[in-house]
């Protein structure tokens, strides 16, 4: 099993210059953990071009950025290079792999032990962008190798959102069931902190999909 459309967004992010603004959801999360820059550390699964990830470091968050496509994180490294940013790094990781997520949630259960920070993942338009069996493999993954405390912090379509008008409508999408995911996560262990869905939440030219914000947490 692997990433569904891996050409497609090596050829989309080849394709798409600069840093765009960092997204309403991102904002929204700052909103939540001001103050908390020396206690948590940000990692944006399913990072794309980075603006999230470059929006959480420009506020003070160490920050790592994943993504599946190794053009978007050529890219990414290189931009940090030009920009001489610090605390923040990318790594190209097939999120499908289970042995490769094992390996980088242990990875990322010792950073934040020896730094003593709690971890927040992060992210936003990716799970509606992968097979539910990659979803279960990373909520999996970070139910038994995550023993710090951390958050869980998502933004995506739901079933609502399948029929409504897309800008980009040629690559794979699904629909989630907000209700089949809230079972998933607390059967997993993990509390809700938050929840909403609706429109207007990340409005883009002339489309307003029909999304989900959903913060889970283990102490």
């Amino acid at each position: 099993m692997s990433y569904i459309n891996r050409e497609y967004w090596d050829q989309f992010y080849k394709n798409t210059k600069g840093l765009s603004d960092a997204s309403t959801f991102s904002e929204y999360i700052l909103t939540r953990i001001k103050n908390q820059q020396s206690q948590i550390i940000v990692v944006d699964l399913g990072c794309g071009t980075g603006k999230d990830s470059f929006n959480f470091v420009k506020n003070g968050f160490e920050t790592i950025g994943v993504d599946g496509s190794e053009e978007v994180t050529k890219i990414n490294k290189s931009k940090v290079k030009t920009m001489s940013v610090a605390n923040i790094d990318f790594y190209c990781i097939d999120l499908s792999d289970r042995v490769k997520v094992t390996t980088l949630m242990k990875s990322f259960n010792e950073s934040a032990k020896v730094s003593r920070k709690k971890i927040l993942f992060y992210t936003r338009f990716f799970l509606h962008a992968i097979p539910e069996q990659v979803e279960d493999i990373l909520l999996e993954n970070i139910h038994v190798n995550i023993d710090v405390p951390f958050l869980l912090a998502s933004e995506f379509r739901t079933k609502e959102d399948a029929d409504l008008d897309k800008i980009y409508d040629n690559h794979y999408r699904r629909y989630i069931d907000t209700d089949e995911l809230l079972r998933k996560v607390l059967n997993l262990g993990f509390s809700v902190q938050s929840f909403t869905k609706g429109r207007g939440l990340s409005v883009y030219k002339n489309e307003d999909p029909y999304l989900a914000r959903v913060i889970v947490e283990k102490q």
